[in-house]
């Protein structure tokens, strides 16, 4: 299966060493959701964390109102990225 990258290998090596570089993987596949989790655990960048698209970056779905993976209750979604490091003392030009 292809993977989709926001930032090359090359450029993420450049910035390895930055203060304040968080890293999450959010590998996911619609036929088969446990992809992504069972491909972090087979082998991931180190120091990154998992971050699952249904449980860590999506809200609850309902049927007829919401898509399939709607943004989750911005509180929620604070405290997860808050978990990972991802703080207001994150700048912009870290973000990759």
């Amino acid at each position: 299966m292809p993977i989709a990258q926001l930032i090359s290998p090359q450029a993420l090596d450049l910035k390895k060493e930055q203060a304040g570089l968080v890293i999450l993987d959010c590998r996911f596949a619609l036929e088969d959701p446990v992809y992504g989790q069972r491909s972090y655990a087979e082998g991931h960048i180190a120091g990154s964390s998992f971050a699952d698209l249904e449980r860590d970056l999506s809200g609850p779905v309902i049927k007829g109102v919401t898509g399939r993976h709607p943004l989750p209750e911005p509180g929620q979604l604070v405290e997860r990225l808050q978990a990972w490091g991802i703080n207001a003392e994150c700048s912009s030009s870290t973000a990759a």
